[in-house]
């Protein structure tokens, strides 16, 4: 038996003691409902635990019984307030997710010492602070943190290789109601993945720079960011990851075309997305058409060393009916690069959760802008000798391409 998946949760313990092939269970799915166990035990062989919904739990189960544990699933657990300490012995644990867990975590600083996490998912957790307000930040669960492996290393002078997370490649903040980013989350040397979207803060910490793995850094829907960060340089392109920025709904982003060149001209960057409320599309984009197509021809920049990418941007027209931001799963557009003989075509699909009514105004024309390095074009591109084809069917039009 490798997994089961439980409704009745009242008698997961007897699968566990009365079961003799309970011993084998690799992963457990629970279904939501009434959690009434207080230790899951006999379960060695367990790897994967998803207590997702589970609207009464307030504290994680015991996890004495289940060593060997490497993904923990909370999500939407409203009511937990607090984890269990036995969490402190899964050494092979590389996953956590408390994605929409609502309440202010008692003791979140219990999972500090488990340097085998990689991921860590917090979206959602919007009283991370203590009571909303950035004078509390530094009681803050998220505060501690993200700066409590700094404090330890500099008292301790342990060496790098022992630093609390410091193989945690992957940690979701969204929504979690953060005025504030602390320098100290500079010291997650191993991050390839951060996600910082729809938070309050007014600039990011300067320590992102010293991010030199990171691959991925999403900041949608931060609608008070007003100054864009200094960007990392990358040691090396990641062969798992797909570098990438996000910058979708920040309206008070100030000189934003000193964001977009600032930007482009970061080489980890394989693709940049950008989204800003505008009604013209910025001068610097020396082609513009009228419509809802554009074609490039890039057989004279190919041999050029300084060519990096093109940067593509769409005025979105909005229709005005927020029930249409919704009709559908994505908004599909796509660009056109000749390189003769050969057309590649680049379907590019901006998620329309993105563009829901309660994130961006409906009401608003926006900018959608899209930088592209030429690695991902000749990559990721398909090759079509028909004509481009009417893209959008959705709450916003392309009314003209840059």
């Amino acid at each position: 038996m490798n997994w089961t998946r439980l409704w009745d949760l009242k008698h997961l313990q007897n699968i566990a003691v009365k079961n003799e092939e309970a011993k084998n269970i690799k992963a457990i799915v629970i279904d939501g409902g009434e959690f009434l166990e207080t230790a899951i035990t006999n379960l060695p062989s367990l790897r994967y635990l998803d207590l997702s919904d589970s609207e009464s739990l307030t504290e994680t189960p015991n996890l004495t019984g289940v060593p060997r544990l490497r993904k923990l699933v909370l999500e939407g657990c409203i009511k937990l307030r607090r984890i269990h300490r036995s969490i402190g012995i899964l050494r092979e644990l590389v996953y956590l997710n408390l994605r929409n867990c609502k309440k202010n975590f008692l003791n979140l600083n219990i999972i500090f010492r488990l340097n085998s996490l990689e991921s860590v998912d917090l979206s959602g957790c919007s009283k991370l602070l203590d009571n909303g307000s950035a004078i509390q930040l530094s009681t803050s669960s998220v505060y501690k943190l993200l700066t409590l492996t700094k404090i330890e290393v500099h008292c301790t002078r342990k060496r790098e290789d022992s630093l609390h997370f410091s193989r945690l490649r992957r940690l979701d903040l969204s929504f979690c109601n953060l005025f504030q980013i602390p320098d100290a989350i500079g010291s997650l040397q191993s991050l390839v993945s951060l996600n910082l979207e729809g938070n309050k803060f007014l600039r990011l910490s300067a320590a992102i720079k010293e991010f030199s793995n990171l691959c991925i850094l999403n900041l949608n829907h931060c609608k008070q960011l007003k100054y864009f960060p200094e960007l990392p340089t990358i040691k090396e392109r990641s062969s798992r990851y797909h570098e990438r920025l996000y910058v979708l709904n920040c309206p008070n982003l100030s000189e934003i075309e000193d964001c977009y060149h600032k930007a482009l001209w970061q080489p980890f960057l394989a693709e940049i997305d950008i989204v800003v409320p505008g009604t013209q599309i910025p001068r610097w984009f020396s082609k513009q058409n009228v419509g809802n197509s554009i074609t490039m021809d890039l057989s004279s920049v190919m041999d050029d060393p300084c060519w990096m990418g093109v940067a593509c941007c769409a005025l979105l027209a909005a229709h005005g009916d927020p029930t249409n931001l919704i009709a559908d799963r994505f908004i599909p557009y796509s660009f056109e690069f000749i390189l003769l003989p050969r057309v590649y075509r680049i379907l590019y699909r901006i998620d329309s959760t993105l563009l829901t009514y309660d994130l961006v105004s409906g009401e608003m024309d926006h900018l959608f802008i899209l930088l592209l390095s030429r690695e991902q074009i000749f990559s990721n591109g398909n090759l079509y000798e028909d004509e481009v084809y009417d893209r959008v069917k959705m709450g916003f039009t392309a009314e003209k391409y840059g």
